[in-house]
């Protein structure tokens, strides 16, 4: 019977986990990254202008860290501009980002 509890709390800790980190993603703001300016160290997101600091997380779909000068940008992308790559969400504190973190597009 034990082990019975053991494997239904896990199996129930094992969904529930995924869905609030789901959850955590939805709260956040979702923006298209049109530009970045590398040497000021800022991006513009929806015509909103971010600065990145040194604290800034940035992180790709897969949740691997990212550098601001690996982002790609709607202005590098040009005409056709592929949403998936350069759609993220973002925390910002003021006019500071604290997290950048690239999401598929919401449909």
């Amino acid at each position: 019977m034990k082990a019975f509890k053991t494997i239904f709390a896990v199996a129930l800790a094992a969904t529930w986990l995924p869905a609030a980190a789901a959850r955590a993603n939805e709260d956040l703001p979702v923006g298209v990254l049109h530009a970045k300016n590398v040497v000021e160290r800022t991006v513009t997101i929806d015509d909103q202008k971010f600065r990145v600091t040194d604290r800034t997380e940035i992180r790709d779909l897969a949740g691997r860290p990212l550098r601001l000068e690996q982002l790609e940008t709607a202005a590098d992308q040009g005409p056709l501009v592929e949403l998936d790559r350069v759609t993220f969400a973002y925390d910002a504190h003021g006019d500071a980002l604290a997290l950048l973190k690239a999401v598929p597009v919401p449909r």
